[in-house]
């Protein structure tokens, strides 16, 4: 059986048998005007995130790396004819998904540099927050340029760490949350990855500045202001993340791209 990050695994051990849609989400908030709380904010991200993919009536989406399936369940009630695919290296994710998500949803356990679909399989591709746990964010886009119809869209969030960032910062991280292999994405930007992979970038937006309450909202200010004073491995990463955010020295990017038609 693959497994995810060991910093999930704790997380889904402290999980409770039964969940709302609202516990769905692992990835981080949007705090626009309104929104109070973190789990609003997470649910708020997932929408910006879902606007910009923009799926139509009856259109296969795929959700990349779609942890314990919050996504997928919101897409299920903005768009129920829509035909939905989930895949994740973790079979344990997978398994609270199945248990979570009343909406039927096919559930694949794969790599995301290896998606084991046929070409031109999916009308829109989605990942979350998860594309710096992959072996390669070029193989990655790779596959999805192969899965995506001509036309076809692909929406994603990502973390990306400067190349000035603090050393003992970026340990913490890869520590804490690894794997995560180009933490600075030395292969070349996103836009550039998907330039490379034949799609053609639409957006890219820096949600950083309201994405950035979210690490003082888990963890409090003294854990962000000292990452190291932290004791779990998991939410010191976390604190590092949170540490750089406020440095300037890490982004958290919306980009939208297209596979030529």
């Amino acid at each position: 059986m693959s497994r995810g990050p060991d910093y999930l695994r704790d997380l889904l051990r402290r999980l409770p048998a039964e969940l709302s849609e609202a516990e769905l989400f692992l990835h981080l908030g949007y705090w626009d005007d309104g929104v109070e709380g973190v789990r609003a904010a997470q649910a708020r991200l997932n929408d910006v995130l879902l606007d910009a993919l923009d799926v139509r009536s009856g259109q296969r989406v795929l959700d990349v790396a779609c942890g314990i399936g919050g996504t997928l369940a919101a897409l299920a009630r903005r768009e129920p004819s829509a035909e939905l695919t989930g895949v994740n290296i973790d079979e344990a994710q997978l398994d609270v998904a199945r248990r979570s998500v009343a909406h039927p949803v096919r559930w694949v356990c794969a790599d995301a540099c290896a998606l084991p679909f046929e070409a031109a399989s999916f009308e829109r591709v989605v990942s979350v927050e998860a594309a710096f746990h992959f072996s390669s964010r070029r193989r990655f886009l790779a596959e999805v340029a192969r899965v995506l119809v001509p036309g076809g869209v692909v929406v994603l969030s990502d973390l990306v760490v400067d190349l000035a960032a603090d050393g003992e910062r970026v340990r913490e991280i890869t520590e804490g949350l690894g794997p995560w292999p180009d933490p600075m994405l030395t292969s070349g930007s996103l836009a550039e990855l998907c330039v490379a992979a034949g799609l053609c970038v639409v957006e890219e937006r820096d949600l950083t500045p309201l994405v950035a309450p979210t690490f003082e909202a888990m963890l409090g200010p003294h854990a962000i202001a000292n990452p190291s004073s932290v004791a779990d491995a998991g939410d010191r990463g976390t604190a590092a993340l949170g540490a750089l955010c406020r440095t300037g020295h890490l982004r958290v990017v919306l980009l939208k791209a297209q596979l030529k038609a």
